[in-house]
């Protein structure tokens, strides 16, 4: 899990980029993901979380599940 970054970080005002879809099942982005998988999960109430608010300038995000639950 890596520490949700905040508003003052410099990352979070940078333009993200773009990666191409044959890049996703690289181990680097499978890495990333895993990481923003972990990082999300360590919030209650997270439902979304994007790469540079782990601190990669990239425009990758992933979305819980929880929101498919039916009490959301």
């Amino acid at each position: 899990m890596k520490k949700i970054l905040q508003k003052e970080e410099k990352v979070l005002r940078e333009t993200a980029k773009e990666i191409r879809v044959s890049d996703i099942k690289t181990p680097r982005i499978k890495k990333i993901l895993k990481e923003m998988s972990s990082s999300l999960k360590s919030q209650d109430d997270g439902v979304a979380i994007a790469a540079p608010q782990i601190g990669y300038s990239l425009r990758i995000f992933v979305v819980s599940g929880r929101i498919f639950a039916k009490d959301f």
